[in-house]
C-alpha cells in the first residue's frame, strides 16, 4: 500500500472513532439532562391512552436512571372550585405516583403535588375555551438526576 493512501485510511478510521464518542458523549449528556413527561387525563383521574404510553416511557427512563429523583406535579383546569381542583389534582398525581411505585420505582425516590388550577398554561389564541381547560387536566412526571 502507498503512504498516501494508508494516510487516507487512517484519517477515516480517526473520524470514525470521533463520531463514535460524540454521540457516545451526547448521549450521557442527554442522561444527565431532566426529562419531563406530560399525561393528558380524559376525566377525572382517567389517563388518556396517550398518557398510559408516555407512563411507560417515564417509567423506563426512571428505571434506567435509578438514582434520578421523580417530582409528581398534578394539574386541573381553571375552571370550578378552587379546593375541589386541588383536591383532584393531588388524586392525579397520588394515582401516578401509585403507578410508579407498582412499576418498581422506590417510593422514596418520588416527590408528588398537586396545584390544582394555579399553574395554567397559555390559552393558543385559535384554541376554543374546553380545548384549553380539557389541556390542562394533566400530570407533569420530571425525572432529573
Amino acid at each position: 500500500m502507498n503512504k498516501e493512501l494508508v494516510k487516507r485510511l487512517s484519517g477515516l478510521g480517526l473520524l470514525a472513532v470521533v463520531a463514535v464518542l460524540t454521540t457516545v458523549l451526547q448521549g450521557v449528556g442527554e442522561a444527565q439532562r431532566p426529562q419531563t413527561y406530560q399525561l393528558p387525563f380524559e376525566r377525572g383521574t382517567e389517563l388518556s391512552a396517550e398518557a398510559q404510553s408516555t407512563l411507560g416511557q417515564a417509567i423506563q427512563d426512571a428505571l434506567v436512571r435509578h438514582d434520578a429523583r421523580i417530582v409528581v406535579a398534578g394539574h386541573t383546569g381553571t375552571r370550578g372550585d378552587a379546593e375541589a381542583n386541588l383536591a383532584l389534582s393531588e388524586q392525579r398525581a397520588d394515582d401516578v405516583v401509585r403507578r410508579l411505585v407498582d412499576a418498581g420505582i422506590e417510593p422514596e425516590r418520588i416527590d408528588s403535588v398537586g396545584v390544582g388550577g394555579a399553574q395554567p398554561l397559555e390559552q393558543q389564541p385559535d384554541e376554543s375555551d374546553r380545548a384549553y381547560q380539557r389541556r390542562l387536566s394533566r400530570a407533569l412526571i420530571t425525572v432529573a438526576p
